[in-house]
């Protein structure tokens, strides 16, 4: 397969079990421009031409594009990842609306069955909303929000003509949508309940581009803790700011990156001793023009379940005096001013996170 894909398990340190999670993050730069993408399949749900899936140049790199530009109003053009069939995942792609009069919707699909019946989330740079749509039987129909009925989905700025990225997570009958880094709603539907394929889409005349489509599957359940129920896994290193809104957030964003990059099995989340309500907007922006988005969909307060077998734990603040004892725990400082110079601030965090990584790939 030409598409460049990079598998790899991240381990995480259990007390009583170890477990593995996949990442699966399909990019297109080993692809040849002007031609499709190998290793997926393409289909239309409802009338029209069929799509045209190219890869082709944008900046440094080859991305996806659908390029035909058909008006027909009910047109659905999919392009499917035949590499990989899962129920339950976070899926996340990086999505620019080029061009459409009708619409600029692009959005990802998963549990596909075939062209008439799976589940789609798009987010429409005409319309500025996010909406998630089953398909069944070859008909679309928006879902009702958990908590607040069918309101079409979520008004939310799409921009046009730059990187935006969509991510939703499904775990049995619950659907999480993300858009830049922000929590939008959740669904919950029984229509698809089996695993299926995991695709791209468009509507209408929208001309989109498409890169780093992303699925984690689930590590295996690790049910001793919980009598019976299903827990997270413990990360290996966990950042930790007062609001768990902001450097944390940009640290972790920026270690999993480089991570991957380097091939390392390593992952970071964020935390906060006291977090905010929601994740700062001036971290969001800097990570969108740096092609990232936060790996939490809102600030989240650090536990002590996130501490157990953590191989190192980097600090902007004061832990909590009842932390776990046996973590190694490295302070960085409080004064790096994200909110103020996200980029001076990004630069040197990403500095003292590369040396972080060599020292924990000298560990293992």
């Amino acid at each position: 397969m030409k598409s460049a894909i990079c598998l790899f398990v991240t381990l995480f340190p259990l007390i009583i079990a170890s477990v593995q999670a996949q990442t699966i993050t399909i990019n297109f730069d080993k692809d040849k421009a002007g031609e499709p993408p190998e290793g997926f399949t393409t289909a239309l749900t409802g009338r029209g031409r069929p799509g045209v899936w190219v890869v082709v140049k944008d900046g440094t790199g080859n991305v996806l594009a659908q390029t035909d530009a058909d008006k027909t109003g009910y047109r659905f053009p999919v392009c499917v990842f035949d590499g990989l069939t899962v129920k339950d995942a976070d899926i996340s792609a990086r999505i620019k609306a080029i061009s459409g009069q009708e619409d600029q919707g692009g959005g990802i699909v998963w549990r596909y069955r075939d062209k008439d019946n799976y589940y789609i989330v798009r987010a429409n740079a005409l319309e500025d909303n996010v909406v998630l749509y089953k398909v069944q039987n070859g008909k679309r129909e928006d879902l009702p929000l958990k908590g607040s009925g069918r309101t079409y989905g979520k008004k939310v700025k799409v921009p046009a003509g730059q990187w935006n990225t969509l991510r939703v997570t499904a775990h049995g009958n619950l659907f999480t949508v993300w858009f830049n880094g922000l929590k939008l709603y959740e669904v919950e539907d029984g229509t698809f309940t089996e695993a299926g394929k995991v695709g791209l889409w468009t509507k209408a005349d929208s001309v989109i581009h498409f890169d780093d489509l992303q699925v984690s599957k689930p590590p295996a359940s690790v049910r001793e803790q919980s009598g019976g129920k299903e827990t997270g896994q413990t990360p290996i290193v966990v950042f930790v700011c007062e609001h768990g809104a902001a450097k944390s957030i940009v640290a972790a964003a920026h270690f999993n990156r480089l991570a991957e990059e380097q091939h390392l099995n390593l992952r970071a989340i964020a935390r906060g001793t006291n977090p905010d309500s929601e994740i700062s907007p001036k971290a969001v922006q800097g990570l969108q023009a740096d092609g990232l988005a936060p790996g939490e969909g809102a600030p989240k307060k650090i536990s002590k379940a996130d501490l157990v077998g953590a191989r190192r734990v980097i600090t902007f603040c004061t832990l909590p005096d009842d932390y776990p004892g046996g973590v190694r725990v490295e302070h960085w400082g409080d004064d790096l001013p994200v909110g103020e110079n996200y980029n001076k601030a990004r630069d040197t965090l990403v500095e003292r996170i590369r040396r972080l990584l060599g020292e924990l790939r000298s560990e293992q």
